[in-house]
Parts: structure tokens; sequence; C-alpha cells
């Protein structure tokens, strides 16, 4: 019972530290912003660097996405070829008695 009440703890606790770690990015792209392109509107720095961070990450996630797909096609030939072999020597087996 301790270990199903645990579970949506340490989901809430991972979820907390991306929260705080994407706040902590959002933090520094907007501070570099600031200091390197908005020097005269710090205002524009802070709402282009959450911009620039939100789409930083979608692009991640969609790359990500797009790895996982490909890998998807590739494991499909594996597990095809994997399981023609293993019908294959299934079948050599069985005629050489």
């Amino acid at each position: 019972m301790s270990e199903s009440s645990q579970l949506p703890q340490s989901i809430s606790t991972v979820l907390n530290y991306i929260a705080q770690f994407y706040t902590w990015l959002q933090t520094q792209v907007a501070h570099y912003l600031q200091i390197y392109v908005f020097e005269k509107n710090p205002v524009l720095a802070e709402r282009y660097g959450n911009l620039i961070v939100l789409m930083t990450t979608l692009t991640i996630i969609y790359a990500l996405l797009e790895f996982f797909e490909s890998f998807k096609k590739v494991l499909k030939y594996i597990i095809g070829l994997g399981w023609f072999i293993l019908v294959l020597s299934i079948a050599f087996n069985f005629l050489n008695k």
C-alpha cells in the first residue's frame, strides 16, 4: 500500500524539479538577452526569453519523437527478421531429425 501512495508523490516531485529547471532556464535566457540584446528594454528580454525557451522545448520534444519514430521503423524490421530466423531455425531443426 505504501508503494502506490509513493508513486504520485514521486511523480509530483519529478514534475516539480522539471518546472523549477524550466523556470531557471527562462530566467537565464532572459538575463543573457537583457545583457547582450535588449539592454534598453528589459521587458522584451523577459518576454522573448520565455518564448525562446518554449520554442526550444517544443523543438526538442519534436526531435525526440521523430527519433523514436524512426527507431520504431528500424525495430520493426529487426523484430521481423528475428521472428523469421527463429521460425527458420525451428524448421531446420525439425527437418534434421
